[in-house]
């Protein structure tokens, strides 16, 4: 559901989500679909400063460490009380299989604001997502989101030409992608919740 409630919830039928054998609650939470990326693809994954290390940590047995990004984006209060700050934007852990040769120049911080609606409490701004979309992928390419949230990744995809596959555990968040989607003009493809 949207954060905003002006604007109607996707109106397709309610799924029940499948899981797949990547899912962490099949696998114990071990990071093992490493294959899922071709060689040289790379991985993006917004991370909470909190798990930011052990993440690379468990990631590192797959892939190489290439750089972290940080996206600037202050809390409303402290976000890890135990150490009482107050975060001032979160990281980026970048990664690749193989090597890391980007088609296009990069940015390790590209600054964002969540414009117009709502419809996650972790949204990511849609200009941060577009740069590294942009800048890792050519058009026509694959960007694969397990982390679908509100779909602020599907939507930078449809709007530079990419394919997308995208899955979240929490359905009301594949229906926010939906009708965040079905706002830009709807999207051609094969849609499965």
């Amino acid at each position: 559901t949207p954060l905003n409630s002006e604007v109607p919830v996707y109106p397709g039928p309610r799924f029940e989500p499948r899981y797949r054998a990547s899912c962490p609650g099949e696998t114990g939470g071990r990071v093992r679909d490493s294959r899922l990326l071709p060689p040289n693809g790379i991985l993006l994954a917004y991370m909470g400063n909190r798990w930011c290390f052990e993440a690379m940590d468990l990631l590192s047995a797959y892939l190489n460490r290439v750089r972290l990004a940080f996206l600037p984006a202050p809390h409303e209060g402290p976000w890890d009380p135990t150490v009482n700050c107050h975060e001032a934007g979160s990281f980026m852990v970048i990664m690749a299989k193989g090597g890391f040769d980007p088609p296009a120049p990069w940015s390790n911080m590209v600054e964002g604001v969540v414009r117009g609606q709502r419809w996650h409490p972790f949204q990511r701004p849609l200009a941060n997502v577009k740069h590294y979309v942009e800048a890792f992928t050519s058009p026509g390419d694959l960007v694969i989101d397990p982390f679908l949230g509100s779909g602020t990744t599907a939507v930078a995809c449809a709007q530079l030409g990419r394919n997308l596959v995208g899955c979240d555990i929490i359905p009301d968040n594949v229906h926010a992608t939906f009708t965040r989607l079905d706002l830009l003009g709807g999207f051609i493809g094969d849609a499965e919740v």
